[in-house]
């Protein structure tokens, strides 16, 4: 698979839709059951809410546990990793498992008051897991559903509407024809870090600008597209937001166009919560985490 990276093309490799693995656990015969808990309830998460690979986080890499073939294994068999049954059953499944992996590795301690954790954390102040109500006949409709969601909130608000979480143009645009050191928020990096913004607008050579942060150019999304297997040959959707510092020890955001660079603040989770509320939230069951 190609990609592109500062123009230059690279080759990837990837797993094609449907390829099968094993993934083969061992441990010592002396670790504690609560170990073994705690590695079980690991893969578990990675199954269910994770993916592989660098495109993780927008529904490709979804993987799914078809056999386990060491049940009777005294941790493996107390977390069912298989699932056969519809939506709503789904559900159940879910909040009841999650509920038996808190309780083997626990949620950890959350900051106290309104801070953000340093890192993602699945803890119920700063998680939000959704469950789409309607099941589709394959995943690329799926991942379709989600794609298509994320466009239409994007293009439904004006660009120069003030506070639009896409008006970012207006912010960029401005810095590119009058650079300064001090921009405002530029709400869309709450999901996910570097952004490139290109104007047709503008002249060659000065129409480009890529907005990251100071030290650390890369961030990933913290809402996570998931497509789940149903027990009916059909598939789910979930949406996973786990709210953390978009960046570590308020690190400011830069916007960067040839030599000229301007900072400002890390943003807030509004704009990806407003895509949830509107888009998500009537369509989906919330998930108990």
């Amino acid at each position: 698979m190609d990609a592109k990276r500062g123009g230059e093309t690279i080759q990837r490799k990837y797993l094609p839709p449907r390829r099968r693995f094993e993934v083969t656990l061992t441990w010592p015969a002396s670790l504690p059951l609560e170990r073994k808990r705690g590695i079980v309830a690991a893969l578990w998460l990675a199954t269910w809410l994770g993916g592989m690979g660098s495109r993780s986080r927008r529904g490709f890499g979804s993987m799914r546990v078809t056999e386990v073939k060491d049940p009777g294994n005294e941790a493996l068999g107390e977390l069912p990793f298989t699932f056969q049954g519809d939506s709503q059953q789904l559900h159940d499944f879910l909040e009841t498992n999650l509920r038996r992996c808190a309780a083997w590795i626990g949620r950890g301690t959350p900051p106290d008051g309104t801070s953000l954790p340093d890192y993602s954390v699945l803890h119920p102040k700063f998680a939000k897991l959704y469950l789409w109500k309607t099941p589709f006949r394959d995943w690329e409709r799926a991942m379709d559903e989600a794609g298509t969601r994320m466009m239409k909130f994007r293009r439904r608000y004006p660009l120069n509407r003030p506070g639009n979480p896409w008006g970012d143009y207006q912010e960029v645009k401005k810095f590119l024809q009058h650079p300064s050191k001090r921009i405002g928020p530029i709400r869309r990096t709450a999901f996910g870090l570097p952004i490139e913004f290109y104007f047709t607008s503008l002249p060659r050579g000065s129409n480009k600008a890529s907005v990251k942060g100071k030290t650390q150019e890369r961030r990933g999304s913290p809402l996570f597209v998931r497509v789940v297997r149903l027990g009916d040959r059909k598939y789910g959707l979930l949406f996973l937001l786990l709210r953390a510092e978009i960046l570590p020890e308020g690190e400011p955001i830069m916007i960067q166009a040839r030599s000229e660079k301007g900072f400002g603040p890390q943003p807030d989770f509004s704009a990806v919560e407003e895509f949830l509320d509107e888009n998500v939230v009537p369509e989906a069951w919330e998930v108990s985490v």
